[in-house]
């Protein structure tokens, strides 16, 4: 299985970063975050601005929460 890092961005600026990510879904009102090791996390307002799979990451930009 291949798990992924989420960089939470607000305002340009690095909130949160989640690792081993297994799951991102775009949601009525934001984003949804599945990890291994953590609960379901709903980041509102949330889109996903970039995915690169060299770095295995996903940057998320959040207007709120």
């Amino acid at each position: 299985m291949c798990q992924m890092n989420v960089v939470v961005m607000n305002e340009n600026i690095e909130n949160e970063t989640i690792e081993n990510v297994t799951r991102v879904e775009s949601v009525d009102g934001g984003v949804t975050i599945n990890s291994l090791f953590e609960d379901i996390k709903f980041i509102p307002n949330a889109h996903v601005k970039k995915i690169d799979m060299s770095a295995n990451s996903i940057i998320i930009s959040s207007n709120g929460g």
